[in-house]
C-alpha cells in the first residue's frame, strides 16, 4: 500500500500565492487596510484573467484592471497572520 504523505513549508518559503490563499476574510480585510473589507466585496465584481492581469512573487503584487494599476510592495517582516 502507497502511503502518502504532505509537506508543510515553513512561512519563510511560502510563496505569495500560499500566503495569500491561507487568509481569512477578516486577515484579508485588515491587511488591505480600513477600507478592506468594501475593496474586496466590490473587487468581486471585476472578471480578472490571473495569467494576463496579475505579476507576483514574495516580494510584490501587480495587478491591472481596465487602464488602472495596482501594485503591492510586500508584506512587513514578522508575523503579520494574526
Amino acid at each position: 500500500m502507497t502511503r502518502l504523505s504532505t509537506v508543510t513549508k515553513p512561512s519563510h518559503a511560502l510563496s505569495l500565492f500560499d500566503t495569500l490563499s491561507r487568509l481569512s476574510f477578516i486577515q484579508a480585510a485588515k491587511l488591505l487596510g480600513p477600507e478592506g473589507r468594501r475593496l474586496i466585496t466590490e473587487g468581486g465584481k471585476h472578471e480578472i484573467d490571473v495569467a494576463t492581469q496579475v505579476d507576483f512573487d514574495r516580494e510584490r503584487f501587480r495587478l491591472e484592471v481596465d487602464s488602472a494599476i495596482g501594485l503591492y510592495p510586500g508584506f512587513p517582516k514578522g508575523n503579520w497572520h494574526g
